[in-house]
């Protein structure tokens, strides 16, 4: 057991510390970086890698073993008096005919990637890559990724998407924090392509408002939703409330008000 303990807290340290000292000059391109830190070959317009077998549970894997990654965005920022790189790249299954896999239970794969720029030595210095933070979008088709601001010095990654199964469709949103994902909640929702039945239609949409000076996030919900009870038997109730999520160390935590 010490072994084991003392193998996990080496293999922790280690990549901790290699996180430390990539660097790579300023003016690389994103094709290399990408290229770098996935272990694989750019082919114009995507990266082509291998996932090993640990990584085949997290991302799948193309009929020829392979993976694709493709870069989404590239956000700025600056914090800690230094101004920081966070590169969003999703990685896609492809099938026999070459094509991305695009069932409506096709997610790609999202990788947040965070560099600090070092101004006197003209380099980015790898701060953390999280390869893989999670799943989202349909379709084949990937989340959107915004960075939302939370505080004077707090940048959260953002990723919205919206899903359609049997005539339901649900937005949700998601919240990483250096590439933990910290928040999660609904945006949207309607069942109006599953029942023409006007009593039991239920609609609803999430606003976001931020309190920047208290660092709080207020999602204010308004509309009509389904609960359910002990019973399994579904009804429609008005809904116009607000929660309050407070960000403190690192993660949310549900303000009682």
């Amino acid at each position: 057991m010490k072994y084991t303990l003392l193998g996990f807290i080496s293999a922790f340290c280690f990549q901790f510390l290699n996180a430390q000292y990539i660097t790579f000059p300023v003016n690389t391109s994103t094709a290399e970086i990408i290229s770098t830190l996935f272990e694989g070959k750019w082919n114009g317009k995507e990266c082509i890698w291998k996932p090993n077998y640990a990584e085949k549970l997290q991302f799948g894997s193309s009929y020829n073993d392979s993976l694709y990654t493709v870069v989404d965005t590239i956000f700025t920022c600056k914090y800690t008096q230094s101004n920081h790189i966070i590169l969003i790249t999703n990685t896609f299954e492809k099938t026999d005919l070459n094509e991305y896999t695009s069932c409506h239970a096709c997610a790609p794969a999202l990788s947040i990637i965070y560099f600090k720029v070092n101004e006197q030595k003209g380099t980015l210095d790898l701060e953390r890559f999280v390869k893989f933070a999670g799943n989202h979008g349909t379709w084949g088709e990937s989340g959107i990724a915004s960075l939302l601001q939370i505080g004077e010095e707090v940048y959260l990654v953002k990723v919205e998407e919206v899903f359609l199964h049997h005539g339901v469709t649900s937005g949700s949103c998601s919240l990483y924090n250096y590439g933990d994902k910290v928040l999660y909640f609904q945006t949207m929702g309607d069942n109006y392509g599953a029942t023409e039945d006007e009593l039991m239609q239920f609609y609803f949409q999430t606003s976001i408002n931020i309190d920047k000076e208290n660092k709080k996030l207020l999602l204010h919900k308004k509309g009509r939703e389904m609960v359910v009870d002990e019973n399994y038997t579904g009804r429609i109730i008005n809904v116009d409330e607000t929660t309050t999520f407070l960000f403190k160390y690192g993660v949310f935590e549900k303000v009682c008000e």
